[in-house]
């Protein structure tokens, strides 16, 4: 897929449908292997609040960085767009099913990651409530998690996932 391509209308781009899967935290550490990346994304994936759910489609949309000038691009912000044109909060889990299902399509996309936008989930420490990511490295795709209460540190090239659910 190539930037402004069908998928994408609006700095909002279209990935395509996802279904849940039931896997645990634990399941996801060991299915993903070393593309789980650092100490914060197993502790989010392994935290009390990471609650998977089985058999539910979701349709996932990722709105662009760009969308916001620097000092805009702040969680508040994201949440309240995504709001207003009723793109739901994921749930955590979409994390993995975007690696195994679209890692391709998101290689071409120009973005640095793609954050999920969940509910924050507190870290098995629950010191930092995080959320995780989707980094596009040149050896592939890498899981991680960023705090939920930053914002001034994400860029233009990031994106935020959000979901359609389908009835």
């Amino acid at each position: 897929m190539q930037k402004n391509s069908k998928d994408e209308q609006n700095g909002i781009i279209n990935l395509g449908t996802v279904t849940s899967n039931g896997k645990t935290g634990q399941q996801w550490i060991k299915g993903l292997g070393a593309a789980v990346h650092g100490t914060w994304a197993r502790d989010v994936l392994n935290s009390e609040e990471f609650n998977p759910t089985d058999g539910v489609t979701s349709q996932v949309v990722v709105i662009k960085g760009t969308l916001w000038n620097d000092s805009d691009r702040l969680i508040k912000n994201i949440y309240t767009k995504a709001e207003k044109i009723q793109f739901e909060k994921p749930n955590a889990e979409i994390a993995g099913l975007i690696m195994k299902k679209f890692s391709e399509k998101i290689k071409v996309l120009g973005l640095n990651r793609i954050i999920v936008m969940s509910n924050p989930i507190r870290d098995c420490s629950e010191r930092v409530a995080s959320l995780l990511c989707i980094e596009i490295s040149n050896n592939g795709l890498l899981l991680t998690a960023d705090f939920a209460q930053r914002g001034d540190g994400w860029r233009r090239d990031d994106g935020f996932a959000f979901e359609i659910r389908e009835e």
